[in-house]
């Protein structure tokens, strides 16, 4: 599972914050995308409002049942 957040604000400071947390992640226009969720999500986005950041949603990224079998299917040809 990953968890996407999506905000409104600098995304450097958004890249700053995710070091500092030391999550793995993906920054893409306005989301920050966790691929590695050890962190509680209401720290993340407290860190990003403390930070002035503006967060609009945070959502987990789930995959449909066909992406997972495909995914296996590729990985064993």
């Amino acid at each position: 599972k990953r968890v996407v957040i999506e905000f409104q604000g600098d995304a450097d400071k958004a890249k700053a914050i995710m070091e500092e947390l030391r999550v793995v992640y993906q920054l893409e226009r306005g989301k920050v995308i966790i691929l590695n969720p050890g962190i509680k999500n209401s720290v993340i986005v407290g860190k990003m409002v403390e930070n002035g950041l503006d967060v609009d949603y945070v959502y987990e990224e789930r995959h449909s049942l066909e992406e997972i079998y495909l995914r296996l299917v590729s990985n064993r040809g």
